[in-house]
């Protein structure tokens, strides 16, 4: 996939994101559905709605529920090299759905073949931290709608996920699944891959 193309062609090609995403559902064991925009069904929703039915088209890929938290959404998201682009566009879109049940980011780096997932709020608050010196006519925009965007690092989710870890805590995401699993002296968390020792 070629964050290039057209967005027409781009969604019907293979998503390596939620390609990923799902099997981290599966191998969690988390009950998950589509919510969002289906690649095989982008024809027939193209009829439904119009291009300004923003908060519509901008529902979370996903809607998961998982032993010990209730429903939350989830919006995939590829990330190159030089890190993942949130449009401000998008975040108003999932802010919206935010209200409803919480939104959480899954985020693939293809070439690292890493992934992380933060809770929508935590990636506002990089994007903000990023741009808060940035004038409205020096933002990044995209090249075929000029949407502005914030690009985030893979570092920079790293950072924050870990925060609690680094502590020795688990984070949010594990103490709600306790998605916990023993490894002689070493918990792993299954939610990021973090590795810490059980004092």
């Amino acid at each position: 996939m070629n964050h290039n193309d057209p967005t027409d062609v781009r969604m019907k090609k293979p998503n390596i994101g939620e390609i990923e995403c799902v099997k981290y559902f599966k191998r969690n064991k988390i009950a998950f559905g589509r919510f969002g925009y289906d690649n095989e069904n982008l024809e027939y929703e193209k009829e439904e709605f119009t291009e300004d039915d923003e908060l519509l088209r901008k529902r979370p890929d996903y809607i998961i529920y998982g032993k010990g938290f209730n429903f939350c959404f989830v919006e995939v998201k590829i990330g190159a090299a030089d890190g993942v682009k949130i449009k401000d566009i998008d975040v108003k879109g999932y802010k919206y759905w935010n209200k409803t049940f919480p939104v959480w980011i899954y985020v693939y780096y293809a070439k690292a073949e890493k992934h992380e997932l933060i809770k929508l709020n935590d990636i506002i608050s990089i994007c903000k931290e990023k741009i808060k010196d940035v004038k409205p006519e020096n933002r990044d925009k995209m090249w075929n709608n000029g949407y502005p965007y914030t690009k985030v690092l893979l570092e920079e989710i790293q950072s924050v996920i870990y925060h609690e870890h680094r502590k020795n805590k688990p984070c949010e995401m594990c103490e709600r699944n306790n998605a916990m699993k023993r490894d002689d002296d070493i918990y792993v968390c299954d939610v990021c891959n973090y590795k810490y020792p059980v004092k």
